[in-house]
């Protein structure tokens, strides 16, 4: 326990000197030991223009791209590798008409990845002249068409290898004093190779995915863990070094932009750990020089996981991206740093029109924070053995995109401008276009859909400015669903307007407005079952929104029915939703099951990370907040550990049995699945047989999730129809069509929920 305590003890004086402005603890005193006499050196002279901002270049870097699985590629069994290398995993060989090219289709940022400690030739940690070179004459072609640069070091830290010397960088304190001469060398001698030649255009990236190789911290931040403690401590002393290197080196490099990155270059880590950005006033104390490098294949089940059941760009996808941008906005940005993501990506599942859908989001997104985004390219069209990391998009020697128009929904969203003052609610306007309120007949719908996932916490947002006409008044009334029920909003429940009476009247200013309604959770929970209506008079209505913790996803929909093992549920918030830990609630409806959930939040206190609660049956489970807000349903099916697997395009994914008289959940299929029926569309059924008789193998079809059954007429099925609306399932394996005919509406707004017995369904198909 004492040696414990001394650790951390030394880690915290460790941590308390790096953080000192004007402090570095270096393992040794940094020296430079490489041979200077075949160094490449530069002697160029331009001038680099110090006045320029960093909100100015990344506003300018638009959209870029990585020359990935090139100048980064390695060999661990050989030290010297020479300019094979460059093509040693696949890829084509880099020429000026490549990089035209780029520039060409409106990437305007390259950034160039380059491994260093392959092609180090002596024990001095000494740079193949002729690799640095090559290295020169790439930088040389892209700034000559008319790009911006970001050179780096990086895969010098992916795994320890097995040669003579120059074995790269690693975050441990036993690592230091080899990865510090490392480090301090190989920067010296980029130094040396791209100074007084190079101006702005060329911007520095200290390291790549700094990580604690081979242990838990290797991707995933973890708070209070000593391993995650110590690589963030000398994690940050590296960064200084990175920079002393730099600056040290004179010229236009004391101006020069840097980029430097947290643990793994992740999300989580910039966020999370004691990332300490170092002190860089003594070389440019009004102007700051550097800037931070994070990594997003965001959200990695979309963007990187090879599982080709997720292939499509859902709303929660859309909202943890911009909850992600905004923290980093708010996390840096508004401190003074801006930043850059690397890289970022989407690896190809045959859903082009779905990853186009998340290209244009998460550019324009990051476009609005003032985030550029370049986009990992490694040149791998297709992985036959799965969809890992398929991220090639330039087809190099051939000149041309694949798919095109992919990168073309890249370029054309890094054409949104940067905004000085980001919107800070969540989601966009609720109005397709401004709504005048000249009547008081005139209504306008927050229909159920629009509240659905909220919780208590909510806001009703009105951005309000004068109408087109003369008013004497300017009022409005919101109200549950029709005119019947008003909603009392009482002062403390709103800003930006005021009371104006006892039956619900809100009036404000002329002018422009800004008003905020909570809802108490006895209207929400009311909103929620019926809507809100706003109805008013005498203002122009521009923008409505909602603002407020929202539950984004709740997965998964299937899983395997055990009798020890506890299923977990993952659930994901748009925004702080600390209050809701240890408040959950999972409900069955059907078993009236009530189990409050054990959730965890992050190191920070503003998202559950997950919650974990037993699935015991199949059926339609709800989520609900503290204060007994519905915030999602959702059916989930519990199969055998031997359940049979279903290809994506079946409703149900996953075997369900109708086997008992009086317990009977359900099948829920939500209105969504059903957005492009028509009259003739056709709900088609795989059945199994039961060992029950033929008169207890019945399907009812109940109008969403209530106990009112959809009336089929005989000739919308080719199976038996019962008076009271049961639909005769056949003996043995069968396929029961059902044309939805005139209920199609009904399917279209509120779904189905399919209720029954006396025989498993296999699948569920549209036709």
């Amino acid at each position: 326990m004492r040696m414990y305590q001394l650790f951390l003890l030394s880690l915290l004086i460790f941590q308390i000197q790096s953080q000192d402005d004007d402090s570095y603890v270096f393992a040794t005193e940094p020296i430079e030991t490489f041979n200077k006499d075949v160094a490449f050196r530069d002697t160029g002279d331009v001038r680099f223009d110090d006045s320029i901002k960093a909100r100015k270049i990344v506003d300018e870097m638009g959209f870029g791209w990585n020359l990935g699985n090139t100048l980064d590629a390695w060999n661990s069994k050989q030290q010297d590798q020479g300019l094979i290398s460059e093509m040693s995993w696949g890829v084509d060989l880099t020429t000026e008409p490549i990089i035209k090219g780029l520039a060409n289709k409106g990437i305007k940022t390259i950034r160039i990845p380059v491994t260093w400690h392959n092609h180090i030739i002596d024990e001095n940690y000494t740079i193949d002249p002729e690799w640095m070179k090559r290295v020169k004459e790439i930088v040389d072609w892209s700034l000559n068409a008319g790009l911006y640069v970001i050179l780096n070091t990086h895969h010098d830290n992916c795994q320890k290898v097995t040669v003579k010397y120059g074995q790269g960088y690693y975050p441990f304190r036993e690592s230091m004093v080899e990865s510090e001469k490392f480090l301090y060398n190989t920067w010296k001698q980029i130094t040396l190779a791209f100074n007084n030649g190079y101006d702005h255009r060329l911007i520095f990236e200290c390291l790549n995915e700094p990580r604690p190789i081979m242990t838990s911290c290797e991707w995933t931040y973890k708070k209070g863990d000593p391993v995650c403690e110590e690589a963030s401590s000398v994690l940050n002393e590296y960064l200084k070094l990175c920079v002393k290197a730099i600056r040290s080196s004179g010229g236009n490099n004391e101006k020069r932009f840097i980029m430097v990155t947290p643990l793994a270059a992740s999300y989580g880590g910039a966020v999370n750990q004691d990332f300490v950005i170092p002190n860089d006033k003594q070389y440019n104390p009004t102007n700051p020089k550097l800037i931070v490098s994070v990594h997003m294949y965001t959200p990695y089940n979309f963007a990187m996981n090879a599982d080709m059941s997720y292939v499509k760009f859902e709303e929660s996808y859309a909202k943890e991206l911009y909850s992600d941008f905004k923290n980093l906005y708010e996390t840096f940005i508004l401190k003074g740093y801006n930043v850059i993501i690397g890289e970022m990506g989407v690896t190809n599942k045959n859903n082009t029109q779905e990853r186009i859908n998340w290209a244009k989001y998460y550019v324009s997104t990051a476009r609005k924070f003032n985030i550029p985004a370049i986009v990992w390219d490694n040149q791998n069209f297709k992985n036959t053995k799965s969809a890992a990391e398929n991220f090639g998009l330039y087809y190099r020697a051939k000149g041309y995109w694949s798919p095109s128009e992919l990168v073309d929904a890249y370029v054309e969203s890094a054409k949104t401008p940067m905004e000085d003052n980001p919107v800070d609610d969540f989601g966009e306007s609720i109005l397709n276009e401004p709504v005048e309120f000249k009547e008081w007949k005139q209504n306008l719908e927050v229909g159920i859909g629009i509240l659905s996932s909220y919780n208590s916490h909510c806001k009703l947002i009105l951005e309000t400015e004068d109408p087109s006409y003369n008013v004497d008044y300017i009022l409005f009334k919101l109200f549950l669903g029709d005119w019947s029920t008003y909603i009392t909003v009482t002062a403390d429940e709103l800003s930006g307007a005021r009371i104006n009476d006892d039956e619900g009247g809100i009036s404000f200013s002329k002018g422009k407005n800004r008003i905020e309604v909570s809802l108490k959770k006895e209207n929400l929970a009311l909103a929620k079952q019926r809507g809100i209506y706003i109805i008013g008079h005498g203002f122009k209505l521009v923008r409505l929104a909602i603002d407020g913790p929202k539950l984004v996803s709740f997965e998964p929909n299937t899983i395997v029915r055990s009798a020890t093992d506890v299923q977990r549920v993952s659930l994901t918030f748009s925004e702080d939703a600390t209050s809701l830990v240890g408040n959950i609630k999972l409900l069955n409806k059907f078993y009236n099951i009530n189990k409050k959930l054990a959730c965890i939040s992050d190191s920070n206190n503003k998202k559950i990370i997950h919650c974990e609660g037993q699935y015991d049956f199949t059926g339609e489970y709800q989520i609900s907040d503290e204060n007994e807000i519905l915030l999602t349903q959702r059916v989930v099916n519990v199969v055998p550990k031997d359940g049979e697997k279903y290809d994506i395009d079946n409703l149900i994914k996953e075997k369900f049995l109708f086997d008992d008289p009086a317990i009977n959940p359900g099948v829920r299929l939500p209105s969504r699945l059903f957005a492009q029926a028509t009259e003739k569309t056709v709900l088609v059924l795989e059945t199994t047989e039961l060992f029950l008789p033929s008169n207890q193998r019945v399907l009812f079809v109940l109008k969403g999730n209530t106990q009112s059954k959809v009336i089929f007429e005989s000739d919308n099925t080719d199976t038996e129809v019962k008076e009271d609306g049961g639909i005769i399932i056949p003996g043995g394996n069968s396929l029961v069509r059902i044309t939805l005919g005139k209920n199609y509406e009904v399917f279209m707004q509120k779904g189905v929920t399919l209720v029954g017995y006396g025989f498993g369904l296999k699948t569920v198909f549209l036709e």
